[in-house]
């Protein structure tokens, strides 16, 4: 089953596990080294944020989006909520620069 899984999502080419094991230290590095950034100051006040459900049986997506100061990367959040506040969807993406 993992094996048909990786063919469907990677092609027919499947990768040793010493390289699966890289890519994952290599993900864990850059998550740390994200969290270990200084945090912007928000410049909306908190008390102004509010959030409105939308109508009975429909969705509401909010969005965001923040710029590294350097320029070399963007990151966009996504969240789909219903009329109770549940979470349906959710998306956070992270968008290299091409100069950088």
């Amino acid at each position: 089953m993992a094996q048909q899984k990786c063919v469907c999502f990677h092609g027919n080419e499947t990768k040793p596990p010493h390289f699966i094991l890289e890519d994952a230290e290599l993900w864990l590095q850059e998550f740390k080294s994200l969290l270990a950034l200084e945090k912007i100051h928000d410049p909306s006040p908190a008390g102004r944020i509010h959030w409105s459900p939308p109508t009975l049986g429909a969705l509401k997506v909010n969005v965001d989006a923040a710029l590294s100061n350097d320029g070399c990367f963007t990151g966009i959040g996504v969240v789909i909520k219903d009329h109770m506040g549940a979470v349906k969807g959710a998306l956070a993406h992270k968008i290299f620069g091409a100069t950088c």
